[in-house]
């Protein structure tokens, strides 16, 4: 019994290390996507935007308005609040949603917070919807508490089919 623990710890370990080698940062830096029409696009699966709350419930999304790329399915679209946010700052259970639901929800699934309380969220884009014209903007809303108190809501973009 404790061999087959130790070899599934070791898996496991395995694993994660693997596949956390694969993973872009969560604060990828806006070199690493292309830029169209003055806005950053993301050309691969993994989309990270970062999440600034500073004094005074000021937010401060990087980047605003963010392109997919219109050949890249089922991205995963992570928002993480930044080390540099002041407070304690968090996402609420809601932290990122749709300023148009049933657009949005032709496009995006499986919105989730990660942590108790939430420092990252993260929704699969489809990035694909039939008979639809490109680039296909979607607005959303990020709310935010800092020290346990709500902030103004912020409200940035993603621009599918870009």
């Amino acid at each position: 019994m404790r061999a087959r623990t130790m070899h599934l710890l070791v898996a496991v370990t395995m694993f994660g290390c693997a596949t956390d080698a694969h993973r872009p940062k969560l604060e990828a830096p806006l070199s690493l996507y292309d830029v169209r029409g003055g806005n950053p696009v993301c050309t691969n699966t993994y989309c990270s935007i970062t999440v600034t709350v500073k004094s005074g419930c000021s937010i401060a999304v990087t980047p605003f308005t963010l392109g997919i790329d219109d050949k890249v399915e089922d991205a995963v679209i992570h928002w993480a609040i930044s080390a540099d946010s002041v407070g304690n700052a968090a996402f609420t259970n809601q932290g990122i949603n749709p300023k148009d639901n049933g657009a949005w929800m032709r496009e995006f699934r499986n919105g989730t917070p990660v942590g108790n309380p939430p420092k990252e969220f993260t929704w699969v884009d489809k990035n694909k919807l039939a008979g639809s014209s490109s680039p296909r903007p979607y607005g959303y809303n990020v709310d935010v508490i800092q020290n346990g108190a709500p902030c103004p809501r912020y409200d940035p973009t993603i621009i599918n089919g870009y």
